[in-house]
């Protein structure tokens, strides 16, 4: 009896905590990438103490990057209905990860060597957890094709 209600219990904390994390998605995906960017900052203030000048270098950073990435968004998703071809694919896929490479660099000049590393180590967890998702997504697609 007690192996059920602790299963059951399990069962329940899980779904509650993955309908919780969908909220926070779409209430974030709700906002304008200003309002995101802004959110982003804050949070690296809290987690990295920032002082006033890194603050406002890594806002004004944290804004141009959202505004862009939208926008290469918006581009890609007007261009996905046609299918894309393999030198397409490579062409957009390299472009991101110069953008990206380009964001890296700002951010080291922006931070101190410890905020850096401390930085470095909070986006890898990040990547992980995201492409860890992105994996459960793919084999749930790729099962329900079936």
């Amino acid at each position: 009896m007690k192996k059920i209600f602790s299963a059951i219990l399990v069962f329940v904390t899980l779904f509650a905590y993955s309908q919780q994390r969908s909220q926070n998605y779409k209430m974030i995906k709700e906002l304008s990438p200003e309002q995101r960017a802004i959110l982003k900052t804050k949070k690296l203030a809290l987690t990295l103490d920032l002082n006033d000048n890194q603050l406002s270098q890594m806002m004004d950073l944290n804004k141009t990057w959202a505004n862009d990435h939208q926008a290469e968004i918006e581009k890609l998703k007007k261009t996905e209905q046609e299918s894309l071809s393999a030198d397409q694919k490579f062409e957009a896929m390299n472009k991101m990860l110069d953008q990206k490479l380009s964001y890296q660099r700002k951010v080291s000049k922006i931070l101190n060597d410890e905020q850096y590393q401390s930085w470095k180590k909070m986006e890898q967890r990040r990547m992980k957890s995201r492409h860890a998702k992105g994996e459960e997504g793919r084999h749930k697609r790729s099962r329900e094709h079936k």
